[in-house]
């Protein structure tokens, strides 16, 4: 089994509560230049869960939900949800900076292979990072 970082999630009502809304993590500056790299990365995650339905646009002026998807992404040491390259792109949502680290030490490639093993998903890492970011 392998445990990946999990990143990317924002409030709801279902099990998932306790998260910040996106709006907080705004920021039209932040990484200009890599953005459609990090865009593009998101978007080829590796596919390793799914849900019954599509989740929801967490902006007022939201996406359809189709385009945030009803996956979760790996590349095998982070996992997010399909639609966290929505936030990024088209809401300015940052991101931690060792996530983008490690996106630019594979430049900008998710790796062919991940471990075949079931994968194992932390929350702690996206937690103790809002919570540092929400405090600054």
């Amino acid at each position: 089994m392998i445990t990946v970082k999990m990143i990317g999630y924002w409030e709801s009502t279902g099990e998932m509560g306790g998260y910040p809304h996106p709006r907080d993590f705004v920021d039209s500056e932040w990484e200009t230049e890599l953005r459609t790299k990090i865009v593009d990365y998101l978007r080829t995650g590796i596919r390793f869960r799914g849900s019954w339905g599509y989740s929801k646009c967490r902006f007022d002026d939201g996406r359809a939900d189709e385009e945030m998807g009803s996956m979760e992404l790996t590349d095998g040491v982070y996992a997010w949800p399909e639609g966290l390259a929505v936030y990024v792109e088209h809401y300015n949502v940052i991101l931690p900076d060792d996530f983008v680290t490690h996106m630019k030490q594979n430049n900008f490639k998710i790796p062919a292979k991940i471990s075949d093993d079931r994968i194992k998903v932390d929350c702690s890492y996206w937690k103790k990072w809002v919570s540092k970011h929400l405090k600054s």
